[in-house]
């Protein structure tokens, strides 16, 4: 499997979302796209993103910047089993660095 997303914060809490994955053997891949534009907010440590498509809500496990001075967010999407265990932040975190 291989997906891309893009995710814009802007300073007025809208946002923009696009997202593009495929899946399968070679010859045989199946595509999928997806994009959404909202609102975000921050209550606590949950991020909401209300779209037009539909609600996303992420666990904010951390922000930091990296070596270059990129900012970073470090995100668990919402699921019935949210976990701060370190095996279900290695296999459902998400890591988003700052666009150039």
């Amino acid at each position: 499997m291989t997906s891309r997303s893009d995710s814009a914060f802007k300073p007025d809490h809208s946002f923009q979302f696009k997202y593009v994955g495929g899946s399968g053997a070679g010859g045989a891949m199946t595509f999928g796209t997806e994009s959404d534009t909202g609102t975000w907010s921050v209550k606590h440590d949950v991020l909401t993103l209300a779209g037009a498509q539909r609600t996303r809500r992420y666990l904010l496990i951390g922000a930091s910047r990296t070596l270059e001075g990129k900012r970073t967010l470090f995100l668990m999407p919402e699921h019935s089993g949210w976990s701060l265990q370190p095996g279900a932040i290695g296999m459902s975190g998400e890591l988003y660095v700052e666009k150039e």
